[in-house]
């Protein structure tokens, strides 16, 4: 299952990459079921002061009284080679990139209520409100079992950006960040535009066959989000 869900995390951010050719977000934060509680992993593509996020983290738990058990800080480099991709647009970028950088991470547990089942929705405001110095904020659910989710897409004012993509029981909330002084956002709970539904396991389609065929750009792209992917899911792996 732990292998499992390298693979899946991996997979996932070389698709998402390649199809929207998005920048490298600051900050990537997963949230994953554990026994009883969730645990949430941050992981950013530098090496930042720990200070710093702890001052977001003294801010999220602030503001939502969330309570975290076994913090621990990680400063590490990633390993390309233990990545094992197999397409040949990737492994001749990495070899021009050189060394792969010095990645922050930090993760935790939590008990707190971030995923309601009966509404359909995912708790996405607070990371948005404790990383708001942040420009390109990522948050990924990865959800075991049915649900249907029922919570907004898209979103657009002329604070942020959010659209949400949805993939083998992953929903990745892609967030920019325009004014980094807001205190809440007042997110909308529910999708707007449109009323239906829709389950994560309806968008099947394999990830990354088709996908990474254009420009060594789009390939240097998609290295470096699955480089914090992979850093993400190594902080589930070793826990």
């Amino acid at each position: 299952m732990r292998r499992q869900l390298l693979a899946l995390v991996a997979a996932l951010a070389l698709t998402g990459a390649a199809r929207a050719q998005m920048n490298m977000p600051d900050v990537q934060i997963m949230v994953a079921p554990g026994l009883g509680n969730w645990t949430v992993a941050v992981v950013y593509p530098r090496q930042v002061p720990h200070a710093e996020t702890e001052a977001r983290l003294k801010r999220l738990s602030t503001m939502t009284s969330w309570k975290f058990e076994k913090l621990e800080f990680e400063d590490k480099r990633l390993d390309r080679n233990a990545m094992d991709s197999r397409e040949p647009a990737i492994q001749r970028e990495a070899k021009k990139v050189g060394p792969a950088p010095v990645m922050s991470s930090v993760s935790f547990q939590t008990s707190a209520n971030l995923v309601d089942p009966a509404q359909g929705t995912l708790a996405l405001e607070p990371f948005l409100c404790a990383f708001r110095d942040q420009n390109r904020v990522n948050v990924t659910y990865l959800i075991s079992g049915p649900f249907t989710y029922r919570g907004p897409r898209q979103f657009t004012d002329n604070r942020v950006e959010i659209s949400l993509s949805a993939q083998e029981g992953a929903f990745t909330y892609q967030a920019l960040l325009k004014d980094h002084k807001f205190e809440q956002l007042n997110l909308p709970t529910k999708e707007v535009a449109k009323q239906e539904s829709y389950r994560a396991a309806e968008n099947t389609s394999a990830p990354g066959r088709k996908l990474l065929l254009g420009t060594g750009l789009v390939a240097l792209l998609a290295l470096g989000i699955a480089g914090i992917a992979y850093a993400v899911a190594q902080r589930f792996l070793h826990r």
